[in-house]
Formats: structure tokens, C-alpha cells, sequence
């Protein structure tokens, strides 16, 4: 998916590896997507920033669209000039196709993971425990400055939404501080029927996708590349 330019392509697995099939445009600047059924399911913003969901036939038609309704961030006081900014950075996020019509919908600033029916309507919410949003602060060159949490000394953000196990949702956060700006992944598994969440586990990558009783996860940097792992134990249904 191009975000900037609202488009996104299809690709064919072939003899000699990804075949190009097909490219269309889709009504938002893209931040995620998943495939429900056939249908295509992006997230991503408008022009004034609000996160959108679209539902797209497999012509890439819009069947249906609806907010995910995460509370909208207002830059604070001192900061107005910083409002497109702040639409922009907040109304990002991620979305996964959860199986049997549902989709989660997770904001990246925020820690929120909302749950819905491919219809739009709302099924539940949680907040990931102890998820602390980044701050800004005015700086003496006229611009901003991120910072971290006051009352906990890090700054988080969702870095990716996959699914499980059965009926598991898996979310990767990363958090920095001001001593360790490059940070630490922590994954926590939720229940998709109840929003229960398990205990952070510590992760050197970011948890992608989970089929055939192996993880695979990424690293982006220095050296961009993909860990294949056995289901691990937090992984695993009791």
C-alpha cells in the first residue's frame, strides 16, 4: 500500500517469486490493512486526519466505511499551530482481520485496541496496561519536542496488531525512555472474546503473524530481516 499517493497493489505468488496482478486506489491515506473474506479492509485518515475504516470489494468498490472512534488529540495549550500535526500523528494505526467478520483496531499513540464487526458495529474496547503516551513539549527553537511520561519515565507507542492462537490477538509495544531512546518491544496477548490481556513478554522483535505453529516477527534495524520462531509458550492456549 502507497499511502501518499492512496493506492494500493496486488501481488501473485509465482514460479520465480511475487507477480504484479493489479493496482487501485483507495479513499484514505493508509496505515494498515487486511484481507476479511475476500474484502479488503483499510485503515487509515482523511484529509483532516480523522482514522477511517473502509470495507472494499475485491474490484476495489466501497462497500462500507465507519470511525474507529478513538479520542481525538488536541496539541496542548501554547501548541494550536500544531493541530494538523498532531490529527496526523494520532489518527494513526493498525488493523487485523480477526476471523468471522470481527476486526480489531488499534491506535498507535494511544494503546487502545477496539474491536468491531465488519458491519461498524462496536463489540469492546481495552487499553494495553500500563501504556504511557508520548508528550510534546514547545521548544526554544519554535518547534516540538518529544518527551516521555512524567509519572513513568517512558514514552510507548503499538508498533504492530497480529493475530494468535485461537481467538488471540497479539499486540507489540515499544517503549523508550530518556536514558535508552532506541528502547524495548513488549508483547502482550489479549483474548478476543473478553479483552482479557496477559503480562508483558520481553521481545527482540516486532510479533507479525502467526500461522502454522511458527511466529514470525521482524527487525527493522540496522539490518532489516524476519525471525521464524516455534510457538512460544506464551503463545500457547492453556
Amino acid at each position: 500500500m502507497d499511502a501518499a499517493a492512496r493506492k494500493t497493489a496486488e501481488f501473485a505468488l509465482g514460479e520465480e517469486g511475487l507477480e504484479f496482478v493489479r493496482s487501485f486506489p483507495v479513499p484514505v491515506y493508509g496505515s494498515d490493512m487486511c484481507l476479511s473474506d475476500g474484502r479488503l479492509v483499510v485503515l487509515g485518515q482523511v484529509s483532516d486526519g480523522t482514522p477511517q475504516v473502509y470495507i472494499l470489494s475485491e474490484e476495489g468498490e466501497v462497500i462500507r466505511s465507519f470511525e474507529p472512534g478513538f479520542p481525538r488529540q488536541l496539541p496542548p495549550r501554547g501548541l494550536e499551530r500544531f493541530a494538523a500535526f498532531f490529527a496526523s500523528s494520532h489518527g494513526r494505526g493498525h488493523v487485523h482481520c480477526a476471523g468471522g467478520d470481527v476486526l480489531a483496531i488499534a491506535s498507535e499513540r494511544l494503546g487502545i485496541v477496539r474491536w468491531f464487526s465488519t458491519q461498524g458495529d462496536f463489540i469492546r474496547e481495552v487499553t494495553i496496561n500500563g501504556f504511557s503516551p508520548v508528550t510534546w513539549t514547545p521548544n526554544s527553537g519554535g518547534g516540538l519536542s518529544m518527551g516521555v511520561d512524567p509519572a513513568t519515565g517512558v514514552a510507548n507507542t503499538l508498533s504492530h496488531l497480529s493475530g494468535g492462537g485461537p481467538g488471540q490477538l497479539v499486540a507489540t509495544i515499544h517503549g523508550a525512555s530518556m536514558e535508552d531512546m532506541t528502547g524495548r518491544l513488549d508483547i502482550y496477548v489479549l483474548d478476543s472474546g473478553s479483552g482479557e490481556q496477559s503480562s508483558p513478554v520481553p521481545s527482540e522483535a516486532v510479533a507479525s503473524a502467526f500461522a502454522h505453529h511458527r511466529l514470525y516477527s521482524f527487525v527493522r534495524d540496522p539490518y532489516p530481516k524476519v525471525l521464524v520462531q516455534t510457538v512460544p509458550q506464551w503463545l500457547r492456549r492453556q
